[in-house]
């Protein structure tokens, strides 16, 4: 649910609310089972980090969250996308 909300705000541009809801669905667990839901979710909360962080013209914070993401999930092509767009901006146009 916060990530939705999260995505919501970054979509209306309230960038600073969005940080909010990410942090606070942030898992403060240190002993997780690896399941796919919880890869799903993983891939979901670092790509909205990442297109955060894009938002915010962080780019290597972007890059570091969507590796993430594409570590979690890399036939996920949203994160894979958004990447591009890094790159892009970044003019690392190689990668």
């Amino acid at each position: 649910m916060k990530i939705e909300l999260a995505h919501s705000y970054r979509l209306k541009g309230q960038l600073a609310n969005a940080e909010q809801q990410l942090t606070q669905a942030r898992s403060t667990a240190t002993n997780v089972q690896v399941t796919p839901e919880y890869q799903r979710v993983e891939t979901r909360l670092n790509l909205e980090w990442g297109l955060l962080r894009l938002s915010q013209g962080r780019l290597q914070a972007a890059a570091t969250a969507l590796d993430a993401a594409i570590t979690m999930n890399p036939s996920d092509g949203a994160s894979h996308r958004a990447l591009a767009d890094v790159y892009l901006r970044h003019g690392a146009y190689a990668k």
